[in-house]
């Protein structure tokens, strides 16, 4: 066991209610939590979880519903619960549900502490994002007894968790901003003053090369890349706990609750491949454990969160993917082309790794799966692409290996959404719905912002009943431009914007979509 002095005190039950209430977490879907993919992954390493198709979901620290409700949307004939410790938030949450009137989604208020057997049922998935590190040790413990004595037999657990090394840094950021910031209780005026600390320190061009720089640097830049940088900075970094912990430590705990690691929801941020060959090599030789091989990913890479896959500890896992396993699932590309100055095909994928891929079947495989890009293929189909001389175990080894790499993404049930800009677009009805806000769920479940109110408008009028023209023509009736526009001007205007949502996922056929 690795120890070390913790820094703050475990927070109580009101001060957690109170701050979420004040600044809700943001309402949006979480990629990695989506019951196709985890399902996808417990497959390929044994396991066989019920089908998203008709299953039961918990999710705890389920905020306003925002990543239940598309699933639930997806899924009818699965059954969805969500908790919350937040009444505003579940309130919220239970209103939108009502709008679009999704019958298999409950919210609930409620604290993960007094939460017994009568309250919970058994379910197939158990999702519990960005809750685990900051909470009392007491609802720690509790978690994973619920994953435990409520999953079934088969059943996978998703658990997210700031985690050692990468959070040292970060720990230094935390303490100086809850330092600068003790004397204010106003979360955010908290804000406020902590925008001010850092906008007033050094830069790197001040300070060349200093840690202390890089780090304010590397903060500055995600609060400007994500949704709701007031929230982030508050929950992350001024008021409630945060323990993160190192990965060896959260599998002590896992392992003592009667669970055991199936693998991260996110593969690719945490295997081996994400290292340069002479690292991999050096830790692939060092340790023959995997559980260990990972923790020396976390330090060499300096990882700072973990999306940790649970099942029971009685449950065998394998860890060679087959092709049997891997036959019935859908492939996305999470990866791009890249110019290159030799010409040869090369790749990027969506972390920023390049590469290239040196059997034509697999390059042919790849190529055609970036061209689909936000659609899924399924994997019988490119495996056909790769060839006959390419043999099942060596063609599973192919694609286990792209998903290592965090080129592909496997799910259970495909992703529909379409490139093509029909006669009449068609954009789900949960995407009009959330377009007033101006974030909305793709159909690979990932939060998309909204670039501008022509787009807001754009997607409401997406209902499949309006053609090109027509679309073209309410919103000449709706928006002012700062200067005169030509006809062909907003032609190409608003085909423009078409297609960059049907690049993200946000298009699809009328009929692509589960009738309620």
């Amino acid at each position: 066991m690795i120890e070390r002095r913790l820094t703050h005190s475990d927070p109580t039950t009101n001060d957690l209610r109170k701050s979420y209430d004040e600044i809700p977490y943001p309402n949006i879907a979480t990629p990695f939590t989506h019951i196709s993919r985890v399902a996808a992954i417990g497959r390929l390493r044994g396991v066989t979880p019920a089908s998203p198709g008709g299953c039961q979901v918990l999710e705890l620290g389920c905020a306003a519903g925002g990543n239940l409700l598309p699933m639930a949307l997806q899924f009818h004939e699965s059954r969805f619960v969500g908790i919350d410790l937040s009444p505003v938030q579940i309130n919220m949450g239970r209103e939108m549900a009502a709008d679009l009137s999704v019958t298999n989604l409950e919210l609930r208020t409620g604290d993960i502490l007094e939460l017994g057997d009568g309250d919970l049922e058994r379910y197939d998935y158990i999702i519990v994002h960005g809750v685990y590190s900051w909470v009392s040790s007491e609802v720690r413990e509790k978690i994973l007894s619920i994953c435990r004595d409520h999953l079934h037999e088969n059943g996978l657990a998703y658990v997210s968790y700031n985690c050692f090394p990468g959070w040292h840094g970060k720990q230094a950021l935390r303490e100086m901003l809850r330092y600068h910031t003790r004397r204010i209780d106003d979360p955010r005026k908290k804000v406020k003053a902590a925008l001010a600390l850092l906008t007033a320190f050094p830069t790197s061009a001040d300070l060349p090369d200093d840690p202390a720089t890089t780090l304010v640097q590397r903060l500055r830049h995600d609060l400007e890349n994500i949704d709701d940088p007031v929230a982030y900075l508050v929950h992350e970094y001024l008021v409630d706990a945060n323990e993160p912990l190192y990965f060896r430590e959260f599998l002590d705990r896992v392992e003592a609750s009667g669970l055991r690691y199936v693998d991260d929801a996110f593969p690719g941020s945490t295997a081996l491949d994400r290292l340069a060959p002479a690292p991999r090599q050096w830790i692939s030789e060092t340790f023959t454990d995997d559980s260990e091989q990972q923790q020396y990913v976390d330090y060499f890479c300096n990882v700072s969160f973990r999306r940790s896959l649970l099942c029971h500890s009685c449950l065998p896992l394998e860890h060679d993917v087959t092709f049997d396993r891997l036959q019935p699932l859908y492939v996305t590309a999470t990866c791009c082309r890249e110019d290159s100055e030799d010409g040869a095909p090369r790749f990027r994928n969506d972390p920023g790794r390049r590469f290239s891929v040196e059997h034509p079947g697999l390059q042919n495989a790849l190529e055609r799966l970036v061209d689909a890009r936000p659609a899924s293929i399924s994997v019988a189909q490119l495996r056909d692409v790769l060839g006959n001389d390419v043999a099942d175990d060596e063609a599973a080894a192919m694609f286990d290996s792209l998903f290592r790499n965090a080129s592909v993404e496997f799910t259970s049930h495909p992703f529909c959404c379409t490139l093509d800009i029909d006669e009449r677009p068609y954009a789900s009805r949960l995407v009009r719905y959330q377009s007033a806000a101006g974030t909305v769920t793709s159909a690979a479940h990932r939060p998309v912002g909204l670039s501008n109110t022509l787009e807001k408008y754009l997607l409401q009028l997406l209902d499949g009943t309006h053609t090109v023209r027509q679309l073209i023509t309410s919103l000449r009736q709706r928006l002012t431009p700062d200067k005169p526009i030509t006809d062909a001007q907003w032609d190409a205007l608003v085909r423009g914007h078409l297609s960059r949502l049907a690049n993200v996922g946000l298009l699809r056929s009328p009929e692509s979509e589960p009738l309620p």
